[in-house]
């Protein structure tokens, strides 16, 4: 094996997978809660005409869309990288939800609520991949401008619950927050070589 293929194996890049994954959650944990203290963002949504419940209920949509949107952009980088970077991509995926339920349990976060919110993220995730399977014609490269519109048009389903609209503000936003969480993971992704 020459030495640069040995570099480029996987298994050197397990050990560092968790510190990027860290830094995966770091980033979509506080962008999700950065978007939900915007000021335009809770006029949108009426944050001061709606109880407490239902506050959370938006800020747990929030953070369940971004992760979803970066385990799907990790998948279907994966499904077009070359055959060393394909499994610690896979690996970083699972990685990335594993610290984030990790992340849950260590704020305190009760185990029963920490299983609702797997299920959701599971749930998500197979909501939005079945989407863009469904769109995405025989791509022989990775179609991120669709991955975000259907992630997008998700989460504001979810956030709305159903009530969406045309030329809703809200949708922007979200469109804006969630590709500038793309390309900032993308980066994560570059910067390490991935």
């Amino acid at each position: 094996m020459k030495v640069k293929n040995l570099l480029n194996f996987s298994f050197l890049n397990f050990s560092s997978n968790e510190k990027i994954a860290q830094e995966i959650v770091e980033l979509v944990s506080g962008s999700a809660f950065h978007v939900y203290k915007d000021k335009r963002v809770r006029e949108l949504v009426d944050f001061s005409n709606i109880d407490r419940v239902e506050q959370d209920r938006i800020f747990n949509e929030l953070q369940v869309t971004v992760l979803a949107l970066v385990i799907l952009l990790l998948e279907q980088k994966s499904n077009f990288a070359v055959s060393n970077k394909k499994d610690t991509l896979l690996k970083l995926r699972t990685d990335v939800e594993e610290k984030f339920i990790n992340f849950l349990l260590e704020i305190g976060i009760q185990q029963g609520f920490v299983d609702m919110w797997s299920g959701l993220i599971k749930m998500r995730c197979e909501e939005y991949r079945n989407i863009y399977e469904k769109r995405k014609r025989k791509a022989t490269k990775f179609n991120s401008k669709l991955l975000l519109t259907v992630v997008t048009n998700g989460g504001l389903k979810h956030i709305r619950r159903g009530d969406v609209f045309p030329g809703d503000h809200l949708r922007q936003y979200i469109l804006i927050w969630l590709e500038i969480a793309m390309e900032e993971t993308e980066d994560i992704i570059k910067k390490n070589n991935l």
